[in-house]
């Protein structure tokens, strides 16, 4: 509601959010980033809090902008933790499904069903275990596909350091 009163106090007009099929995916979509929210500020506030200060006095002595310390020492030290972030919430993206169960429950034209939500629906609201067995077993091979190369690169930085 809030949204559809600024964009009709800009003079735009109303959006129904949740009944368009064009723009039902992207709502579910945002309030699943709105909800990832304050897991990656933590665990980004997390890192940054381990950085060093003496690395920041270090630049400022050696001349180095506000840029470039963001650039070579922020943006470095909180490569692992990132990485780590985008990781989990990619593989979490995969199995939601009551944000569209709640929401849209797939529809409108089923344009807002994932994968977590056909994988409930096929299992549980169908009893088609066979189908629901093979949607979470290709599930799982995406899930080790995101994860190895993941856990290759890793493992590579900390055997070179």
């Amino acid at each position: 509601r809030l949204a559809n009163d600024i964009l009709v106090k800009l003079g735009l007009p109303a959006i129904n959010w949740l009944t368009d099929p064009n723009i039902a995916l992207f709502t579910v979509i945002m309030v699943g980033i709105w909800g990832g929210i304050p897991f990656t500020s933590l665990i980004l506030l997390a890192g940054l809090s381990s950085i060093l200060p003496e690395l920041y006095d270090q630049a400022k002595v050696d001349g180095a902008g506000t840029w470039a310390r963001f650039r070579y020492i922020t943006l470095p030290q909180l490569k692992t933790v990132s990485t780590i972030v985008i990781l989990l919430q990619v593989l979490w993206s995969l199995g939601v499904f009551a944000t569209v169960l709640i929401m849209t429950r797939g529809m409108p034209l089923h344009r807002s069903e994932i994968i977590g939500y056909t994988l409930w629906m096929t299992t549980f609201r169908y009893l088609k275990f066979e189908q629901g067995y093979a949607i979470s077993t290709l599930l799982f091979i995406v899930a080790v596909i995101i994860i190895f190369p993941y856990l290759y690169l890793s493992s590579r930085a900390r055997g070179a350091s």
